[in-house]
């Protein structure tokens, strides 16, 4: 990510920015969501999901601040809405947003909030004491901030959706990865999601099995699609 001074922002803009129609709207962004089932908010160099940042700037190069003339950054209006939608977004029910599947923030569609909660149970089960008593403090209080930093708050899934059983949450999400991400192979599944590898791969395959996606080699690394 890389901020830029006001004055290069129109051609910087122009050359690197697609010609898609950008979201403009809060509503258009959980549209984007339930049409990607699991994205992330930015894009990141390991991460074959669609990012809600591209949806809004036309561009994988994120830029998140502007140079005004008396030296200080603010936010580029695609970061401002990208920012801000990240909360909007869980607040009225069109997405769940949070650092879900490692350490970057995903977007999930709704559709599949149960098979996140439900894919998490082994780490739930693995909680430290500590963890515990945040999750408890938590659950007691509302979304909590960290301390030092208000910008993002902390909330419990099971408080704020409603979670179905689900009985096939990894491949659910596998689906939803596999689709909206064309080809990939099992470490890209697995670094989207936060898999191992074998999890994952076997996960590919099982979708192979069911007709559902189809597999390829090229080298050395297998490659899936979905059908």
């Amino acid at each position: 990510m890389k901020a830029r001074s006001r004055a290069a922002s129109s051609s910087t803009r122009a050359s690197s920015t697609s010609t898609s129609r950008p979201i403009k709207s809060i509503r258009g962004a959980g549209t984007w969501a339930d049409s990607v089932g699991v994205g992330s908010l930015l894009p990141g160099a390991d991460l074959v999901l669609p990012s809600l940042w591209e949806a809004v700037a036309g561009t994988r190069e994120v830029e998140w601040g502007v140079q005004r003339a008396d030296g200080k950054f603010e936010f580029t209006a695609e970061m401002a809405r990208c920012w801000q939608w990240k909360d909007e977004l869980p607040e009225r029910g069109l997405a769940l947003v949070g650092k879900h599947f490692g350490r970057w923030a995903a977007v999930i569609a709704p559709r599949l909030a149960g098979a996140a909660y439900a894919a998490a149970a082994e780490r739930r089960e693995s909680l430290t004491a500590l963890q515990h008593e945040v999750v408890d403090a938590v659950r007691q209080q509302g979304p909590c901030t960290g301390p030092g930093w208000g910008a993002i708050a902390v909330g419990l899934v099971e408080r704020l959706w409603e979670l179905p059983a689900v009985a096939e949450p990894q491949l659910d999400l596998a689906r939803a990865v596999v689709a909206s991400s064309g080809e990939l192979s099992a470490a890209d599944l697995g670094g989207a999601l936060g898999w191992r590898l074998r999890p994952a791969r076997e996960t590919l395959d099982d979708l192979v099995d069911r007709g559902e996606a189809t597999r390829r080699t090229d080298g050395e690394i297998v490659l899936y699609r979905s059908v």
